[in-house]
């Protein structure tokens, strides 16, 4: 007779067949998924940022920009992928607290 397994054994094989990247892999992917964002549509020139936002888009180039589906498609894929929202939003160049929300983490 098979014994079935509990989630926390299914989730721990999976981790044994399909390993979690290191922070290394998951840099090499941010590098090639960079011209991916940069293609991404921005308001820069169609609209007045506060000075708030201006100081914020030093840090994190897309923060105030409006979400694209394509966008959103991106963060889930790289979420499921990476396993950590400081990474997606490095990726996306956004706040990890904008991506937590729209990711339904907070």
């Amino acid at each position: 007779m098979e014994k079935a397994f509990s989630k926390k054994s299914e989730d721990n094989y999976q981790n044994i067949i399909e390993p979690k990247l290191s922070v290394e892999e998951i840099d090499e992917l941010i590098e090639k998924a960079k011209p991916h964002i940069d293609r991404l549509p921005n308001r820069e020139n169609s609209y007045k940022f506060s000075f708030p936002e201006l100081e914020t888009r030093k840090i994190y180039a897309r923060a105030y920009e409006l979400w694209t589906n394509r966008e959103i498609e991106i963060m889930n894929r790289a979420y499921k992928k990476f396993e950590r929202v400081d990474k997606v939003a490095e990726l996306l160049e956004r706040q990890p607290s904008a991506v937590r929300e729209r990711l339904g983490l907070e």
